[in-house]
């Protein structure tokens, strides 16, 4: 983390946004590219220590999936739209 910070031009950008938006704004730095780094790196990471976790505890099973998926395709047939727009609690709830 410390080399991403203050060795590559990404972590440069992070901190100087991070400090002052608009200082680093009027030095050419775009924000919203910043910040869209930023988070991306922040999930990619949170990812990573999840797994790693998840691996640690032995709480890892190639079933998990077999078992959760029923559910979300009742649910999304029934009205939970998984990318927004029209949403149906009644059928949601109707799928659990």
């Amino acid at each position: 983390m410390w080399y991403l910070l203050y060795r590559q031009r990404i972590g440069r950008y992070i901190l100087a946004v991070g400090g002052n938006a608009n200082a680093a704004e009027l030095s050419g730095i775009s924000i919203a590219r910043t910040v869209i780094s930023a988070h991306a790196i922040s999930g990619l990471l949170a990812a990573l220590a999840g797994i790693r976790w998840s691996r640690a505890c032995n709480s890892v099973s190639h079933r998990s999936a077999t078992i959760v998926d029923p559910f979300v395709r009742r649910s999304r047939h029934r009205g939970a739209a998984l990318s927004g727009g029209h949403v149906s609690v009644f059928g949601t709830l109707s799928a659990s």
